[in-house]
């Protein structure tokens, strides 16, 4: 699983970690427009989640949608695959994701109480990556379609259901 990307320093052998380096601390900085989706982030992602993206390709398939980084489900896929955790995560969209997760023998559900750094957080149009406790903080990390590359923010718990990025979600964990 993972290693060292040689054109910049990147470290996929923690899928926790590279999503934390991918992502910038607050959304303010991850913030951007795009009028397509191809290319869609290039100007405001880090370094970190670009080169990760490169690296999920090289390693499993090539995205269809060509340098796509302001997206969740392409976060998220860009996550697992260039960690080797889920080298057939699709890459998108976000239906496709939880159908996924749902019906594959590699996923079981969650719920928030039992949360653990690596959990995918899901909910109709959106999937976010839950990275445990940062700066004193139970956080995810999540972009948007066409606004926001990776950031950090909050999320807690509502039952067994995860709240983030302004609603609830279930959550699903890699098994095998």
């Amino acid at each position: 699983m993972g290693g060292l990307f040689a054109g910049g320093g990147v470290d996929t052998s923690n899928i926790i970690e590279l999503a934390i380096s991918s992502a910038w601390p607050n959304r303010n900085s991850a913030l951007g427009s795009c009028s397509t989706l191809t290319n869609c982030g290039q100007t405001f992602a880090t370094n970190a989640y670009k080169q990760a993206k490169i690296m999920a390709e090289a390693a499993t398939s090539n995205d269809p949608i060509r340098g796509l980084l302001a997206s969740c489900d392409r976060f998220v896929a860009t996550m697992y695959r260039a960690t080797g955790h889920d080298s057939s995560f699709p890459w998108g969209d976000t239906a496709v994701q939880g159908n996924y997760m749902r019906e594959s023998q590699k996923w079981a559900q969650v719920s928030c109480q039992e949360r653990r750094p690596g959990d995918v957080l899901w909910r109709p149009g959106h999937v976010m990556l839950y990275v445990g406790n940062v700066n004193g903080k139970d956080s995810i990390a999540s972009a948007s379609i066409r606004q926001r590359t990776a950031s950090l923010s909050g999320v807690s718990c509502q039952g067994d259901e995860f709240v983030a990025d302004g609603d609830t979600a279930i959550g699903f964990r890699k098994v095998r």
